[in-house]
């Protein structure tokens, strides 16, 4: 019996001594996982400042169907894929309720940033507030909500790029004086679109300062070439003749529709029409005689300036001034076939990666700035 005992007692003292170094062994190897962890979790935190995390932004246009924002939206994407971020584009059909309800999807989606092209004014609080209360990054672009950064109360509008407008307006109006043309009608923009609103400052700025300027008639709410054509035949039935020498023109695919009509009717050429936007069509009808006048930025300056400034901001780098203005280029009949050749014809690689902050160790504000 006393042996029975002896030997369980033994048996107990083996046990126990496999038990606490098994407990001892996890509890090394726990602490030891902590260990190997920590430098692990730090390098990617490096490699994300470097720009390797991917990000998704939500792309918010009015009308697609305008060739001029297929493009500006073409090469948004080019530097979206250079980048490597996701991207989701939506077309509000020039319509604001269809806009609002666009983007309100997209940053309940869950996306890092907001590329907006406000459709109006009148629903540029709204689009702005839908990214404020989802905490969600928003850079406007090409037009304005109706106020920039420095005047909104909150964290979240981190920037505009802009074109003056009433500028461009303005000189549309002088190139179609400089080729002659006194008499003049015009194909506004859409009523509220912040950019149609300045440019139609700028035509009734240059005919208040030019006495031997006559502005016959202006119609509104033009987007497309259709437009253009339309109300480029209702001019030619209220003025016969016709009674102008000048179609002032919101943009160039409304100037386009102007064209067609002209030429239907035999007056291409001998009407002068210009327009904004620098559409390839636009240039060759310059390029052709039909048309006189058209300037913009350069096709890639700005959607891909506006790509690279969210991708900046969200590997933690801001804008230095969150209002940008860009410049534009002016194309007449004198440098249209050099415009065609330097950037339809041989179209510019571009490399966002130089041109960012976060990839680039030497670029500045001012590298960045260059691409506008």
């Amino acid at each position: 019996m006393k042996k029975l005992l002896c030997c369980i007692l033994i048996l107990c003292l083996i046990l126990s001594v496999f038990g606490c170094s098994a407990q001892s062994t996890t509890s090394q190897n726990e602490t030891s996982s902590v260990d190997e962890v920590a430098p692990t979790t730090e390098a990617s935190t490096d490699e994300n400042e470097a720009g390797s995390e991917q990000f998704s932004i939500g792309i918010s246009v009015p009308v697609l169907t305008n060739p001029y924002w297929q493009t500006w939206t073409d090469w948004a994407i080019k530097a979206c894929e250079q980048l490597g971020i996701e991207y989701t584009v939506v077309d509000g059909n020039n319509d604001d309720t269809t806009q609002l309800s666009q983007v309100e999807s997209l940053v309940a989606s869950g996306i890092d940033a907001m590329l907006l092209v406000p459709g109006s004014t009148a629903t540029g609080e709204a689009l702005i507030q839908l990214c404020e209360d989802a905490d969600v990054p928003v850079l406007c672009s090409g037009r304005s909500p109706g106020f920039n950064p420095p005047d909104w109360n909150g964290d979240n509008y981190i920037g505009i790029i802009l074109l003056d407008h009433v500028e461009r307006g303005y000189r549309v109006a002088k190139g179609l004086y400089d080729n002659g043309a006194r008499t003049f009608v015009a194909l506004g923009g859409p009523n509220g679109a912040s950019n149609a609103e300045d440019r139609q400052k700028g035509l009734y700025q240059f005919v208040e300062e030019h006495d031997d300027v006559t502005l016959l008639q202006e119609l509104r709410d033009c987007e497309v070439r259709e437009h253009g054509v339309t109300n480029t035949e209702n001019f030619l039935s209220t003025y016969p003749g016709p009674g102008f020498d000048a179609i002032w023109c919101y943009n160039d695919d409304v100037a386009m529709g102007a064209v067609e009509t002209l030429t239907n009717y035999g007056y291409n050429g001998k009407v002068q029409v210009g327009g904004v936007d620098l559409n390839t069509d636009a240039i060759e009808a310059i390029i052709a005689g039909d048309m006189a006048y058209s300037n913009a930025a350069n096709a890639y300056s700005i959607p891909m300036l506006s790509i690279v400034l969210i991708y900046d901001y969200l590997n933690g780098i801001p804008l230095e001034d969150p209002v940008v203005v860009a410049e534009f280029t002016e194309v007449t009949h004198s440098n249209a076939q050099e415009y065609y050749d330097e950037y339809i014809v041989n179209t510019p690689e571009i490399d966002c990666a130089y041109y960012c902050r976060s990839l680039n160790p030497d670029a500045t504000w001012e590298t960045t700035l260059s691409l506008k």
